[in-house]
This record gives C-alpha cells, sequence and structure tokens, in this order.
C-alpha cells in the first residue's frame, strides 16, 4: 500500500461523531456490523502539522474564556495566521484542494456480524477530492436538496432525523456530486492505470494494423482520470479519441461490473494488484462453461512468451517432448543497467504481494488441482545451483514457479548480478511476512529496489532491455508416446521467445489475445470456461500474429541427446 508523504494528526471535529451516528443507524436497522471510526487532519509537512498543533491548543483555552473568546472572534486574521479573513478572494479559495482519505481494514469475501473477532485479513483505500472548501459546501447542500426532493430517489420509508449516509445510501447522491466535480475513488495505489494506458495504446494501433475494424471503450473508477488517459492516448496517437466510450466501474462494486460487461463482447481486466482486485476465477468454470464465456486469466508477460513458448516448442517439436526448463531472462543493451526506474510502482507492489503470498499460492493450488498429473519417467530434475542458460551466455538459478514436468528459472548475465539477484529477492520475501516491513517494501519502492521501481519509468529506460524467454525441451524424436512411457530422452531442442520492454510485450500479448478471441474464425475450444493460453489459443494463430508485432519465436537449435 501506498501512502503520500503529507502527516496527519487526531482530529477532534464532528465528522467522526456524523459517521458513528450513521453506522449506529446501520447497526440498529440493518444489524450489519459497526465500522470503527478514527479521525485525522492532514498537513502537507511535519513543520505545518506541529504548527497546527500547538495553534490549536492556543485556542482551545483561550476560546473557554468569554475576554479571549471575543479576542479570537474580533480578529480572526491575527489568530489564524492570515489564513481567515472577511470575504476571501474566488481565487484565493480555489488554490486548495481538499482531500478526505479513508483507510478501512476488514475480511474480503467474508459477511460477519458484531461478535467476530479474527484477525484483519485486506484494506482498502478511498477518496473524497474537490476544490474551494466553499463551493464543495454549496455542492454537497444542492445536490442533497434535489435528491430529497427528486421523488424518484429510494428515501426511508419514515421521515426523522437522520445523518446523510443513512438518508442517501440508496439514492444517486454520489453520482450526481461525481458529475458536478466532486470526486470519489477506491485509490489502492498512487499510480493508477499505467499499464492499462500501455495496453490500451498498442490495442488500437495492432487493431489498426490487422485491419480489424473493432470499438472499444475504457473502464476505470475516476473520470477525470479516465479522460486523462484518453487526451494522452490522442497526442501519442495521433489521432481524435473522442468517440471512444468511458465507463464508470468499479471493483468493490459489482452493479457497475455488471452493468460495464453488458456493454461489451470481451472485457480485458488491467486492474492490480491481483492479491486485491482480482478474484479466484478458477471457481467460475462450471459457470463460463455452461454460459459458453472464455476467462483467460493470465494474457501478459509472465505467461504468454512462457506458455506460448512451451506450446510453439512442442509442436515444432516432430517426436513427443518429455520435460521442458524455462528461462526467463532479462538482457541490457549496454554493460549497465542505466539510471532511471525501469518497473512501475504497480508492479513492484504486485511482486511483493506474490513473495509475501507465495506459501499461500501452493496451497490454494493443491485445493484446485486434486487430481494429480501421472508419474512421468524419466523425472525432471530441479537444479537448484547456479548454471549456463542453454544457447545464451546467462547465468540461471531457481525461480519459485513452475511444476511436474516444468521448471522455471531466473536468468543475469553473470555471476554478480545473479547473486545481487538472489539476495535482493530472499531479503525482500523475508521483509514481506512481516505486516510492518511488508508496508515498507510498498511505501518505498524505490528503496527496496535499488532503484529499478518508480512512479512512471521512461520510455527510454524500458527500451535498453530485451526479455528473453529460454525453452529447453528434452523427449523422444519421431515418436509418439503416452504416459507409461518410461525410456531415456534421446533428443533436445531449444526454442526461444524476444521482445523488447517489458510493458510493451505485455500490452503486445494482452491485444493480440483480445484480438483472437473476437475472431469468430479462430479454433477456440468448443466450450466455455477458465483456460490457461495455451489450452485456449493453442490451435489459433495467435503466434503468428505475436510474430507480425515485433515478438519474436524462434527454434534455436535441435539434436541427439
Amino acid at each position: 500500500m501506498q501512502f503520500n508523504s503529507n502527516h496527519a494528526g487526531p482530529y477532534p471535529g464532528c465528522e467522526g461523531t456524523v459517521i458513528r451516528r450513521s453506522q449506529r443507524y446501520f447497526y440498529e436497522t440493518n444489524h450489519s456490523r459497526p465500522i470503527q471510526i478514527r479521525c485525522y487532519v492532514g498537513t502537507v509537512s511535519f513543520l505545518l502539522y506541529i504548527l497546527l498543533f500547538f495553534g490549536f491548543w492556543i485556542w482551545v483555552p483561550m476560546s473557554k474564556l468569554r475576554f479571549t473568546r471575543n479576542l479570537l472572534l474580533k480578529y480572526p486574521r491575527f489568530f489564524s495566521g492570515g489564513v481567515f479573513g472577511t470575504s476571501p478572494l474566488e481565487e484565493s479559495t480555489k488554490k486548495f484542494e481538499l482531500v478526505t482519505t479513508f483507510y478501512g481494514r476488514g475480511w474480503k469475501g467474508k459477511a460477519v456480524d458484531a461478535t467476530y473477532r479474527q484477525k484483519e485479513d485486506s484494506w482498502i483505500v478511498g477518496k473524497v477530492r474537490g476544490r474551494d472548501g466553499y463551493q464543495i459546501t454549496g455542492l454537497c447542500a444542492a445536490v442533497s436538496a434535489l435528491v430529497l426532493v427528486g421523488g424518484s430517489q429510494k428515501l426511508p420509508r419514515k421521515g426523522g432525523v437522520y445523518t446523510t449516509a443513512p438518508v442517501f445510501t440508496d439514492t444517486e447522491l454520489v453520482e450526481m456530486l461525481q458529475r458536478n466535480g466532486l470526486e470519489f475513488e477506491v485509490c489502492d495505489r498512487g499510480d493508477i492505470g499505467y499499464s492499462g494506458k500501455i495496453i490500451a495504446e498498442i490495442f488500437d494501433q495492432i487493431a489498426a494494423k490487422e485491419k480489424r475494424n473493432i470499438s472499444w471503450g475504457i473502464a476505470g473508477r475516476s473520470l477525470q482520470k479516465l479522460q486523462q488517459v484518453l487526451d494522452e492516448l490522442e497526442s501519442k496517437l495521433g489521432k481524435k479519441l473522442d468517440k471512444v466510450p468511458i465507463i464508470i466501474a468499479n471493483t468493490n462494486e459489482e452493479a457497475s461490473l455488471m452493468k460495464m460487461a453488458s456493454k461489451a463482447r470481451l472485457v480485458v481486466n488491467c486492474t492490480g494488484p491481483f492479491k486485491i482486485h482480482g478474484e479466484p476465477v478458477l471457481l467460475y468454470n462450471e459457470e463460463a462453461s455452461e454460459k459458453g464465456v472464455y476467462v483467460v486469466p493470465a494474457c501478459g508477460l509472465d505467461s504468454i512468451p512462457a506458455d506460448m513458448g512451451v506450446d510453439f516448442t512442442r509442436r515444432t517439436f516432430k517426436g513427443t517432448l518429455n520435460s521442458v526448463e524455462v528461462y526467463q531472462e532479462v538482457v541490457s543493451d549496454n554493460d549497465g543497467y542505466g539510471t532511471g526506474s525501469v518497473m512501475n510502482s504497480g508492479t513492484w507492489e504486485s511482486l511483493v504481494y506474490i513473495m509475501a503470498d507465495y506459501s499461500e499460492l501452493k496451497k490454494i493450488r493443491t485445493k484446485l488441482f486434486l487430481k494429480r498429473l501421472p508419474d512421468l519417467q524419466p523425472k525432471l530434475s530441479y537444479r537448484r545451483l547456479p548454471h549456463r542458460i542453454p544457447m545464451s551466455k546467462g547465468l540461471a538459478g531457481p525461480y519459485p514457479s513452475g511444476e511436474g514436468t516444468v521448471r522455471t528459472y531466473i536468468g543475469t548475465e553473470g555471476y554478480f548480478f545473479y547473486f545481487f539477484a538472489f539476495l535482493g529477492f530472499w531479503f525482500n520475501a523475508i521483509l514481506s511476512k512481516f505486516r510492518f516491513t511488508l508496508n515498507l517494501l510498498l511505501k518505498y519502492p524505490k528503496l527496496f529496489s535499488l532503484g529499478f521501481s518508480g512512479s512512471e519509468p521512461l520510455e527510454e529506460n524500458r527500451q535498453m532491455f530485451q526479455i528473453v524467454t529460454t525453452v529447453y525441451g528434452r523427449g523422444w524424436k519421431d515418436k509418439e508416446v503416452d504416459e507409461t512411457y518410461g525410456q531415456k530422452e534421446d533428443s533436445w531442442i531449444v526454442a526461444k521467445v524476444t521482445g523488447r520492454d517489458g510493458y510493451e510485450i505485455g500490452g503486445i500479448c494482452v491485444a493480440a489475445s483480445a484480438l483472437v478471441l473476437l475472431d469468430g474464425g479462430q479454433r477456440l475450444p468448443k466450450k466455455g470456461g477458465v483456460y490457461t493460453t495455451a489450452a485456449v489459443f493453442t490451435d489459433t494463430d495467435l503466434v503468428q500474429m505475436l510474430q507480425r508485432h515485433e515478438l519474436k519465436f524462434d527454434i534455436c537449435g535441435q539434436g541427439t541427446l
């Protein structure tokens, strides 16, 4: 989770009292578990917070005595340090943005009552922001009045004295406020939409090159930020995108997701990290199969080059492959790694959660795949020591992924970089296991990644690197055998999948996958369901399309053992 650098301290305002009254109403009326509330005031610096703290405690005693209270009222400009005056100019009030931040903790996917005592397992950050406090107040009052007199809104059945949340919870108050400039958003991460922007840009380019006339839109939580994305894309693509639809959708609001999905034949999910915004999609396999829906949960950099690379190797090998070792390598154009970040902080956040939850992921896999694969022979051993990548100068070591007949390794450009990456990985992996140090990893990505991760890496920094996936397979040439065959392997094959810039590769993979799924002439599985990429795309021309757009699939060598 990434918080901003502002400082906060206790705030004895009325907001906490109002929220608690609302929670009491929901508890007594709907028997829903009340939310505990603490309110704080934020400042842009620690010095300003100290000044505000001491100022507050000078004003409070003064307000208790008639003489000093009259001084406070008579000389507001003096005692407020010039902040308050008679009639502030509009240009002065518009200089300030008011932001209300909500940091909540609870239990995801569980509806519990007030007696539940287990440790919280999830968090969420939301913000409400607007410019000019007087304008925000006027807007809130005006929209509240319009909702109350609207007639069609779902207000409480009985009249009474209410706080705002109980009376407006089932109305369109928030939507009306958003349409008039007050922004409500769930913003777990500071850098929203980085990968999504790249995917949208590449999708439009590839669709044009493939001569596919496809209309597309973008969806997200914030209308303002989505419009900014389209403005950026207009300048990059060199064409008007004013007809591209913008859909407001939130991963925490199922109704908004249903509305979004109803407008499209295909949805490309760019939200992340999957730990927070994802769903256990494999659980939807039966429902997707019944409705003829294809769900492909991984179509990016970490799946297509490896999975489709193995499938490409299998289809090219004349015979039967028994085992495969996959090497994922980042190759720099120069001897050094240059300056500036090459990884978006949202990507870093996903990596941190993978390290934190790796043992949990293994448990989930065990539960999902109760039926084990056959015990194949000869058995593929796991190389636990550093070793050379086949047909490469790179050095590889174990990578915590892959199982059974596939082993996965991470590649580096030499012993120094290997041990550097090895020690860094295990140091960060240990830190990710504890809440305090996990938050440090998420809060300071640039520090803990040694500068590799930043808010938005420059394209020229990303373009310095080639991403190479090497597939080394062994099997029996010119033989079609089943899982009971156990003779010694007699042949080998090496294939490579190569592209430049991990984000660009991810965008190409997602865009090409989407176009293949939308193409009615492709040979997809007969039934819908939840599929991995090779399972759904093996009989399509996905690899050929990827090759047309700078992701190369090559056979580098074959021979006998």
